[in-house]
């Protein structure tokens, strides 16, 4: 399922429940929804990313593929460029959607 909104933390445990697998987001989280229909038809939909989602407080930045599949990175994963920056910049950098 995808949720082009952001749920409440209450609410995903419920989603998890009769769901597989959830991908939620705001207009800025994820693809355009014409994107995001596209990368779902994609017989490579594993290969593609179609959002994700910056965790300051865990430090991670957990990406959503099209297959509904989740890669969490550690925000140590990445060269620091800019001590002062946040990994939210580094994912806008990254994003063709944004700049």
């Amino acid at each position: 399922m995808i949720l082009l909104y952001q749920p409440t933390l209450a609410s995903i445990p419920v989603l998890w429940r009769y769901f597989y697998r959830v991908v939620f987001g705001g207009e800025k989280d994820l693809l355009p929804p014409e994107e995001l229909a596209g990368a779902a038809r994609n017989r490579n939909k594993a290969d593609l990313f179609i959002g994700g989602i910056v965790d300051d407080d865990s430090k991670t930045l957990t990406l959503w593929r099209g297959d509904l599949t989740t890669l969490t990175v550690p925000f140590t994963a990445f060269p620091t460029f800019c001590p002062s920056c946040s990994m939210i910049l580094l994912f806008y950098l990254l994003d063709d959607y944004s700049l």
